[in-house]
């Protein structure tokens, strides 16, 4: 029985490619990673320069209260240099991020000439001490210039108990409202003792122990205090174990009505 031509091809043994072949191979593979390896240096080269698709408009955008469109522009104009490509988008960031005001900031390219900068300022819901502001998070920040809101309760203390004081102050104001009294100032010093100021003028001490049980104790007596008619209530201090003292302002005695002078009639014309 004879081979058939199939099964005489596969049974040759396979050949080698000749050595000239497999060079040319080579040097061809050489050849094109070479040349792609300059055609992206070159590309990298004209992305890289600054002057290639220059920047030509830094738009800045959100809804700006506090934060001033000029000092924004100015803080990021050295960063914000370059073209397209180059930019320093972190740069950008971290100068814009650096604004007291600024609370969330986002940068972005826009082809083909437009970098894009979004601010959201932040929200101050409280005073801090003399310089200061606080978020709702109850984050510490002093703005440095510029007039700070006058409309917002006044809180102080240290820096890293500023969450503490807000949560107290809402706490205080939703129980003392009932009462018709308004906080305006809270602050708790160094020792961790609470001192409390109202709109009316009144000044509570607290101190730094058993606050809740002295509040309570406040909150139990005022209406009694306050409607004594022994003069204005004052001061309260409560940093007794188990009872208070008060101090009211002196009660001014309203003046006695002037006696009515008796009205002259005027002397009539004589007649003609």
């Amino acid at each position: 029985m004879t081979d058939s031509p199939q099964e005489t091809a596969r049974n040759e043994p396979a050949r080698a490619p000749s050595p000239g072949r497999t060079a040319f191979r080579w040097g061809l593979g050489v050849a094109l990673f070479a040349a792609l390896g300059v055609a992206t240096h070159r590309v990298s080269a004209i992305l890289t320069d600054p002057t290639v698709l220059p920047l030509k408009r830094v738009r800045i955008v959100g809804e700006l209260t506090h934060l001033d469109r000029v000092d924004l522009e100015r803080a990021v104009s050295e960063a914000a240099r370059g073209g397209f490509f180059t930019v320093d988008v972190q740069r950008v960031w971290r100068a814009a991020r650096e604004l007291p005001w600024a609370e969330e900031v986002s940068v972005r390219r826009v082809w083909p000439a437009e970098l894009r900068i979004h601010v959201k300022e932040r929200v101050a819901v409280a005073r801090w001490g003399d310089d200061g502001l606080l978020t709702a998070r109850g984050e510490v920040f002093r703005p440095g210039s510029g007039k700070l809101p006058q409309d917002l309760p006044q809180l102080a203390g240290v820096d890293s108990q500023a969450p503490e004081v807000l949560k107290r102050h809402g706490e205080l104001s939703a129980r003392l409202a009932p009462l018709g009294l308004a906080l305006s100032r809270l602050r708790q010093d160094a020792r961790g003792a609470w001192w409390l100021s109202f709109t009316d003028g009144l000044a509570v001490a607290v101190g730094a122990e058993g606050v809740d049980m002295r509040l309570e104790r406040f909150l139990r007596l005022y209406p009694q205090l306050a409607s004594r008619g022994e003069g204005k209530l004052v001061e309260v201090d409560l940093r007794y174990p188990h009872g208070l003292t008060v101090r009211r302002a002196a009660a001014v005695a309203e003046p006695a009505p002037e006696p009515a002078k008796p009205v002259r009639p005027k002397p009539g014309k004589g007649r003609a």
